[in-house]
């Protein structure tokens, strides 16, 4: 009876982990076996390290989809490797990003000089994406006629690369279907840079109607 009273609280113990903290499970003798207190020691610190790590890692991504109305299913984490002008990007994998929904002045090429801000564009692209984790979201129509991948870019904070541009003036929306996902956010943005003559909105050259 006592036999039969010790496996029933063994399987009891199983079920519900209930074995004490820091004990390894002998797989031959189904018994718990204390490892020395410095051995428990050092994996107590290296678990709680890295359990840290992964509570950090799902607080941002909790933080980052809740303050945000990105897609989570359709997004990614990315490295930017460079920043070609204020609408293109290059990853660190070498894919080419299109930023969807804006465009941005044109930066100096062989056949035509620089339009006005382009600088501007770039640097302020260059700056927003140091500022921490990027988030790549892909758009319905995912490339265009030179293979570029169409994306929306995201901060660690929930907030769009494009939105901030575009607030700030130094891009004019343009989104066609199906990539206008955004195109209300963006549509205001552009209004609230307008309506303060902000950047492109500040010179004849961009005057549109």
């Amino acid at each position: 009876m006592r036999s039969v009273l010790l496996a029933t609280r063994f399987i009891q113990a199983s079920k519900r982990s209930l074995i004490p903290p820091g004990a390894w499970v002998s797989s031959r003798k189904s018994t718990a076996v204390r490892p020395s207190s410095r051995n428990a020691s050092q994996i107590w610190r290296n678990g709680s390290v890295a359990k840290r790590y992964l509570l950090r890692v799902a607080i941002l991504w909790c933080a980052f989809f809740f303050s945000s109305d990105v897609d989570a299913l359709s997004s990614r984490a990315v490295e930017i490797g460079r920043v070609v002008d204020g609408d293109t990007v290059v990853l660190t994998s070498g894919e080419v990003v299109r930023l969807a929904g804006i465009n941005t002045p044109e930066r100096e090429t062989d056949q035509k000089a620089a339009e006005p801000l382009a600088d501007a564009a770039y640097e302020t692209l260059v700056e927003t994406l140091s500022k921490g984790d990027i988030f790549l979201e892909e758009a319905p129509d995912k490339k265009d006629r030179h293979g570029r991948t169409l994306a929306y870019l995201f901060l660690e904070d929930g907030r769009s690369v494009q939105e901030i541009l575009i607030r700030e003036g130094l891009a004019s929306v343009v989104a066609i279907a199906p990539n206008d996902r955004y195109l209300d956010r963006f549509v205001l943005a552009e209004d609230v840079a307008r309506t303060s003559g902000a950047g492109i909105w500040s010179i004849p050259y961009f005057d549109v109607a």
